[in-house]
């Protein structure tokens, strides 16, 4: 049967199919947090020379960075999960390791 797992780790193929899909996803998703949380925008270096909603800070490559490094995280728990021995949490602490 179909699965949440299964049905995440397609919709995935379907986001990784798109050309350039770290920075373009990536980009679109990191603004749209920052957007919803400018809270924590200021964490961010990139944050003191762009505004939130600015074409500069799309173009920004530090900001293409982020938005690379989060997707490849994304990415990288969805190929861990898709192998059907790791629930979120243990692939979550496991990267937290890794990272550290």
């Amino acid at each position: 049967g179909v699965t949440m797992g299964s049905q995440v780790t397609e919709s995935w193929k379907r986001v990784k199919a798109t050309l350039e899909y770290e920075e373009v996803v990536g980009t679109i998703l990191i603004k749209k947090i920052l957007t919803k949380n400018p809270e924590i925008y200021a964490l961010f270096p990139f944050s003191k020379d762009h505004a939130i909603n600015s074409d500069s800070l799309s173009a920004d490559p530090a900001f293409k960075e982020t938005g690379s490094k989060m997707i490849n995280t994304i990415d990288k728990i969805i190929d861990m999960m898709s192998k059907g021995n790791s629930s979120l949490f243990e692939v979550l602490k496991l990267l937290g390791i890794r990272l550290r």
